[in-house]
């Protein structure tokens, strides 16, 4: 496989040659969103001292690269770049009734200080349903280059982190479980422990989106602003809850098909979504999921006109999924809007269809906040 790893110079680490297994959970079906995953793979432990301004490194990280990913030979140069900065870590996380010790994987690229020395505005990306840190492979290619420290997170709905614990405790609620809950403690507590408390951009798209929102919301103190790209929240392309909940078992066979065909397409963007989707656990959390009847018993227009952050929204002119009223109703809703930038041409994911623009917007954006 072709794996790229930047030239930016990295300080010693301690390594050790570690035994690695593959452990995790899965997702979603139809048109709501997501899933699971986490392979590690033989790798090296190290206790990273990547360039992070003032945060203290709190959490001891392994280097690895998913299995799936180093069985492909990519053809991307982004998506070897990205590749090649994958990590995972443990991170303990603490909510009602739920204590656990979650592997998390995540993308990570360090910044740099800008011309003044001072440390630039640093991202968290948050991926889409049942995909993976590899689809801000783009993105987080040309912000670095521009010296911004870009973090994309493998949250529950995809990805190599493990979902077990999550999915266990979602088993034993009454349904509909209320995933959201256990989501947004374990991605505060990536926050905490790996981003040491730093407020942060938020970038978060599809149902990505809506975490994102949700997380916002609870925990306005983290986050400098918030980036929207073609987000769940305003609707979700799919029946109503009760509904989602009643269709998950035809939903997870839908989701099953879908995976097999995808892990199979001669289209290498296309095998990257779905490289996590053999992981174990993963139809059992896009059950869970679905028999939460959605985010959208969370996260919709009341939640929304609570978010205070700045907030830019992004769009695909012609995204088939979301449409894009969706984009102007965020705006109506939202308290400190930014405005809209549409992407002329794309669908759902502008990111990758044409990421040129929506990295010019997020740059411009960041701009606008200093």
């Amino acid at each position: 496989m072709n794996v790229a790893r930047r030239d930016t110079p990295r300080p010693p680490r301690l390594k050790m040659i570690a035994f690695a297994h593959i452990h995790h959970p899965p997702l979603m079906g139809a048109a709501v969103l997501w899933l699971q995953s986490l392979p590690a793979i033989g790798a090296v432990i190290a206790r990273d001292a990547l360039p992070t301004g003032n945060r203290p490194a709190t959490m001891v990280r392994t280097q690895f690269t998913p299995s799936t990913i180093a069985a492909m030979d990519l053809v991307c140069p982004a998506a070897s770049f990205a590749a090649g900065w994958y990590h995972r870590a443990d991170v303990s996380v603490s909510a009602p009734g739920f204590e656990a010790t979650i592997p998390t994987s995540f993308c990570e690229v360090p910044g740099r200080a800008g011309r003044d020395g001072r440390k630039l505005a640093s991202f968290l990306f948050l991926h889409g349903a049942d995909s993976n840190a590899l689809e801000w492979r783009h993105v987080m290619l040309a912000l670095s280059e521009r010296g911004h420290q870009c973090t994309a997170l493998d949250w529950w709905s995809g990805g190599w982190t493990d979902r077990s614990a999550i999915t266990r405790a979602l088993e034993l609620q009454p349904s509909p479980p209320r995933p959201w809950e256990l989501v947004r403690a374990h991605t505060i507590s990536f926050w905490e422990q790996h981003l040491g408390g730093e407020k942060v951009v938020l970038v978060g798209t599809s149902l990505g989106g809506a975490v994102a929102l949700d997380l916002v919301a609870a925990h306005p103190e983290a986050f400098e602003a918030l980036v929207l790209i073609d987000a769940g929240g305003q609707s979700y392309k799919a029946p109503a809850p009760d509904v989602v909940t009643a269709l998950a078992p035809i939903a997870l066979t839908v989701k099953r098909i879908a995976a097999y065909l995808q892990k199979r397409s001669p289209d290498e963007g296309i095998r990257l979504v779905a490289a996590h989707r053999d992981e174990p656990d993963w139809l059992e959390a896009g059950g869970e999921y679905l028999r939460s009847g959605s985010y959208a018993r969370a996260v919709g227009p009341e939640l929304i006109r609570t978010v205070q952050a700045r907030t830019l929204v992004v769009w695909g002119e012609k995204d088939p999924i979301l449409p894009l009223s969706d984009a102007y109703a965020f705006e109506r809703d939202l308290p400190n809007c930014a405005g809209i930038r549409v992407v002329p041409g794309t669908g759902h994911s502008p990111h990758l269809e044409n990421p040129g623009p929506v990295i010019e917007h997020l740059y411009e954006f960041v701009q606008s906040l200093s």
